[in-house]
């Protein structure tokens, strides 16, 4: 509770000083939403869940509004400054010494050096651990996790013979080897196919390791899956569709193949979606009865658990990105220069 209410206080204040800094109104609403999450936060952490969901529900709506009026917003604005001109009103920042006040302003133009502290202490290294697996081919890769996910099975159908002690580990470490393979699917640089195998493969991982709580139910595993491997089916037809009409296709530089694949495109798009876990297949569904299971002193279970669900969606959206998206490889056609 005490990491909710500080994680939620310092997202509710980092992002309203980032949405006030901001010049285009729709970032402006992006960041003022992230504060409302930080708010969130708090009130689940106090045990006000029903607040909590009104809050939710409340600022879905006037995100919404405020996005679909935001044009109409900024012209309004405008004729006001020119026929209806008002003194600027003092506020909150005022108040504060000047040094102050422009140190956090320009704090908050950077965003808080967010992104570079992400990148240096989370991507890059994630980075570095994927890329030292580039001597290991998709063959030594299926053979390393075929063996650990038939040990699970194995260990699943004789958990009751298992010391208590052991059993106790085997969720974290087969979290830890699952999280291992998203960290290899998202640095990967030449199989299009690999990397997208190796996400099914962790979310595999993640079940074995769920599998080994106590009560846990084998219909979950049904909700969870369904959606993640007809999704991977799916995505992977799309993926030989266009290798057999393509010379090459790796995630080494964008070919935005959406120019003349517009229907695989969305149709791999959509594969993306439920492969992440959106709200299109069970697996939304799955993914909060997952977690349902992990007990209040699984830290470390919990933890690799969701760095895998996150790095998951950033390596499958990163997949679509690198195929459909960018200038077309192809010049038979006018092509938008960046300079342009």
């Amino acid at each position: 509770k005490i990491i909710l209410v500080i994680s939620g206080a310092l997202t509710a204040i980092i992002a309203t000083f980032i949405s006030r800094v901001q010049s285009s109104i729709k970032s402006q609403i992006a960041y003022s939403s992230i504060a409302q999450i930080g708010l969130i936060f708090i009130e689940i952490a106090f045990g006000l869940e029903v607040i909590a969901l009104i809050h939710i529900s409340g600022n879905a709506f006037l995100r919404t509004y405020q996005l679909l009026i935001s044009p109409s917003v900024v012209s309004y604005k405008i004729r006001e400054q020119m026929y209806e001109y008002k003194p600027r009103i003092r506020n909150f920042e005022d108040s504060l010494p000047k040094r102050i006040e422009n140190t956090i302003f320009i704090l908050s133009l950077k965003e808080w050096n967010l992104d570079s502290l992400m990148y240096r202490y989370l991507w890059n290294p994630v980075k570095r651990i994927g890329g030292r697996w580039t001597w290991m081919n998709f063959k030594y890769i299926f053979y390393v996790i075929a063996f650990m996910m038939s040990l699970g099975l194995v260990l699943l159908y004789f958990s009751d013979k298992i010391d208590i002690e052991i059993k106790h580990q085997l969720p974290f470490f087969f979290s830890v080897f699952g999280f291992l393979i998203a960290i290899k699917a998202f640095s990967e640089r030449d199989s299009v196919r690999k990397s997208w195998t190796l996400i099914l493969f962790n979310h595999l991982a993640i079940a074995i390791a769920i599998s080994f709580n106590a009560h846990f139910d084998w219909m979950h595993h049904v909700w969870y899956l369904s959606g993640v491997i007809g999704s991977w089916f799916i995505g992977l037809m799309a993926l030989n569709y266009l290798r057999k009409r393509e010379v090459w296709i790796s995630l080494n530089q964008f070919y935005g193949h959406s120019y003349e694949y517009p229907k695989t495109a969305l149709l791999f798009l959509l594969c993306c979606l439920g492969f992440a876990g959106f709200p299109i297949t069970p697996t939304f569904i799955g993914e909060d009865l997952i977690f349902s299971h992990i007990h209040y002193h699984q830290v470390g279970l919990a933890l690799f658990t969701a760095l895998s669900l996150i790095i998951n969606g950033l390596a499958t959206i990163r997949i679509y990105a690198r195929i459909f998206l960018g200038p077309h490889v192809k010049n038979y056609h006018e092509v938008a220069k960046r300079s342009s």
